[in-house]
């Protein structure tokens, strides 16, 4: 192998843009450990394998960043570990860069098409072999990047699920940052926080922390800016704290910047355990935090058009008078019964209800005692029915009961029972004077086998149980009529 031994070697900055992770593979030591220790000095974290079968165990324990690759190996060629590598979900977008001593085309042709993403030929100078080594890791960092940020955008536009959103985003910036743990806190005050989302636990939110054991914390939020924390074993801001702390060596604070003050202030921590962050890094981390941001004015802005949208479907649907459905809603809901009903052979009940001699109530106490009766009345109902009964203001003083998989004789006795309480009920409006409703009661006998449904289908039940109404009030009023005749008074 020829080297260049007049390249210089720069002592290691603080943070190299060109970190990373490589594995060098060869069967010959000497390579090995000329390799790993020349990447060594030029900042790169280095691990070294003899076989091809050494170096699949060893990168699917630890996925490197790139591999430099003999092709020429015994009991395991280049090739083959290439393709392994190819088949394999988490190794497949692993760079690698074949050392061969073979220059032709078809080798080079081979090589590429087994996965390599770049060749040296032997032998090669060590600068030519670090500028291919710097210029294969930024590419693999660029698409990890783009791929990133590709999971994140697409978690922040199509799913507005505020925790789900955070957790893909404090998820996807601990594994491009190589971060043991990664964190959204949202600050209250100086001294108090809560955990909102980490990649530790998709379930784990609003966990409380206090913040005067997290100084780096308070600083960033104090100055709106990123803190880094190279080595909390040296670095004075952590020294108080130091005791309380997990192994951690490297730690970042990037504040979000989100516009909407409502929101309040947020910060995304990140640490480590061996090596201090890069620029690269804390660049692509305030990347995140932007994207965070984003996401949770996004989430905000659903969350309040569905509770607008929920507001105005509410309006809508509720009669203002007395809160209960009104009449439109009550004719959706009744066509959706009829046909659940005519799908699935149940019966589909109805009660229309109307309080008797309410004309004389306005006379004699005024509109507004009145409208308070029928408020009155509402509850009365509305603790009554079942759970399962849809109870709507029909019109005016009439209410109607919808009851699904009710048959007749149930609906009788569900009318009965109402008809009772209100009877029974001592209206604050009306000084404790009693108050009676009229009831009337069809079905629709789905459940029997000879039941034919009438041509006006739904239609058809209003109008039975409108006679049946009818027939009550000319009755004499204060009782229950069903289609069929039968009828009650108490």
């Amino acid at each position: 192998m020829t080297t260049d031994l007049k390249v210089s070697v720069e002592p290691r900055p603080p943070r190299a843009a060109s970190d990373g992770y490589i594995l060098v593979v060869d069967d010959d030591p000497s390579i090995c450990d000329t390799l790993a220790t020349m990447l060594q000095f030029k900042g790169y974290r280095t691990e070294v394998a003899h076989t091809g079968p050494n170096a699949l165990k060893i990168a699917r324990g630890d996925p490197p960043d790139l591999v430099l690759l003999d092709l020429m190996m015994p009991e395991m060629d280049g090739l083959a570990v290439c393709r392994e590598f190819q088949a394999d979900p988490r190794l497949a977008d692993v760079r690698v860069l074949m050392l061969t001593a073979r220059d032709g085309r078809k080798d080079v042709v081979q090589a590429l098409e087994a996965g390599a993403s770049d060749y040296v030929t032997k032998p090669f100078y060590i600068d030519e072999l670090v500028a291919r080594v710097h210029t294969n890791l930024e590419v693999k960092r660029y698409h990890d990047d783009l791929a990133a940020m590709l999971r994140i955008s697409q978690a922040v536009s199509s799913s507005l699920e505020i925790e789900k959103v955070l957790y893909t985003i404090v998820s996807e910036l601990a594994q491009v940052v190589q971060s043991d743990r990664a964190s959204l806190i949202k600050i209250v005050d100086r001294h108090t926080g809560y955990v909102v989302a980490t990649q530790d636990d998709p379930n784990l939110h609003n966990l409380s922390i206090d913040l005067d054991g997290y100084p780096e914390i308070q600083k960033a939020s104090a100055e709106g800016d990123v803190v880094v924390v190279d080595d909390t074993h040296t670095d004075p801001l952590i020294g108080p704290v130091l005791h309380t702390l997990p192994a951690r060596k490297s730690i970042m604070i990037v504040p979000l910047r989100v516009q909407r003050a409502d929101l309040g202030e947020y910060v995304l921590q990140s640490s480590r355990r061996y090596w201090p962050y890069t620029e690269h890094e804390i660049k692509f981390a305030r990347v995140v935090a932007n994207a965070a941001a984003n996401g949770l004015a996004n989430a905000a802005l659903y969350e309040q058009a569905e509770i607008d949208n929920q507001r105005l479907t509410r309006l809508a649907n509720t009669d203002d008078q007395t809160g209960l459905y009104n009449h439109r809603y009550f004719y959706q809901r009744l066509e959706e019964e009829f046909k659940r009903a005519d799908r699935y052979g149940s019966d589909l009940s109805l009660i229309l209800l109307d309080i008797d001699h309410f004309k004389q109530v306005n006379d004699t106490y005024g509109h507004q005692q009145g409208d308070a009766v029928l408020r009155e009345l509402a509850a009365v109902l509305h603790r009554t029915i079942r759970e399962t009964d849809l109870l709507a203001r029909y019109g005016g003083e009439e209410f109607a009961v919808l009851l699904p998989e009710t048959n007749l004789a149930g609906t009788y006795q569900q009318a009965e029972r109402l008809r009772r309480q209100v009877k029974a009920h001592y209206f604050e409006a009306l000084m404790g004077k009693p108050l009676t409703i009229s009831c009337g009661v069809a079905c629709l006998p789905f459940a029997t086998e000879a039941f034919a449904v009438p041509r006006q289908r739904q239609d058809a039940l209003i109008s039975w149980a409108d006679q049946a109404l009818y027939t009550a009030k000319r009755g004499g009023r204060d009782r229950t009529i069903t289609f069929e005749g039968r009828q009650s008074h108490e």
